[in-house]
């Protein structure tokens, strides 16, 4: 009843709607240049996008480039972007924008091998890509295959762990490669069905080693005569490196 008098008062609830949202990083690896005929001491050029795919940012992001053995020296690092992409900061809407100077070269097998990008946030709809050259070493066997992975790992809030019995975050405590497989069962991180915390994400690129050989062999006179000496001259072209 209405307390300063007259009619009585009907109040009608009205569910408010929230909508729930998780970041999915995508990520595609290729090479540039310097394929055809790679071998020892060439150069080839690389690029990898990551993109967040949903409607919220992605946080705590960091991505890692590690070359596979026969490759070395990164260098002459570009990174561009389409979007947001910052260091890492709640909202992820306002702060310092990440560029080339973020991605550090270090080494882990070979000279100059990786390539690290950490402690940033990517808002929805952003774009990030990074080109980069390598070297083939001297230890590149022909016709050999060197797959190049790039991995990136990333949470849903700013600050925080899926560990934090207080604050509520996913993370990719639970996978070790990519999160392609979501779970179908409540998540408890019983089983591999109930993994939730699957931030994870990799992309790869494959360089075969030339396995070029040339061979020409080549008479020291085109006419003899019966018992007369002909000397050939035989040479034969390998690719740098180990054949």
């Amino acid at each position: 009843t209405n307390p300063s008098g007259g009619a009585a008062l009907t109040l009608t609830a009205s569910a408010a709607a929230i909508k729930v949202g998780e970041p999915n990083l995508t990520m595609t690896k290729t090479i540039l240049s310097g394929a055809t005929g790679s071998d020892a001491g060439g150069v080839v050029r690389w690029q990898f996008t990551v993109a967040n795919a949903n409607t919220v940012a992605s946080y705590q992001q960091t991505i890692r480039d590690q070359l596979p053995d026969h490759l070395s020296n990164i260098a002459n690092v570009s990174v561009a972007k389409t979007g947001i992409v910052l260091l890492n900061t709640v909202g992820c809407s306002a702060g310092t924008a990440v560029d080339a100077s973020n991605a550090v070269v270090s080494t882990t097998v070979n000279a100059n091998d990786t390539l690290t990008i950490g402690g940033i946030c990517m808002a929805p709809g952003a774009t990030l890509t990074v080109q980069y050259d390598t070297t083939v070493m001297d230890t590149a066997v022909a016709a050999e295959v060197l797959t190049n992975t790039v991995r990136a790992n990333y949470a849903s809030q700013a600050s925080g762990t899926s560990s934090d019995p207080v604050v509520a975050v996913r993370d990719g405590a639970d996978a070790l490669t990519d999160d392609d497989t979501d779970p179908t069962a409540a998540c408890d991180g019983s089983a591999a069905n109930k993994k939730c915390n699957n931030y994870n994400e990799s992309a790869s690129g494959s360089l075969t080693v030339s396995a070029l050989i040339s061979i020409d062999k080549q008479a020291d006179k085109t006419q003899a005569t019966v018992g007369e000496l002909v000397t050939y001259t035989l040479k034969v072209g390998v690719i740098e490196g180990v054949t």
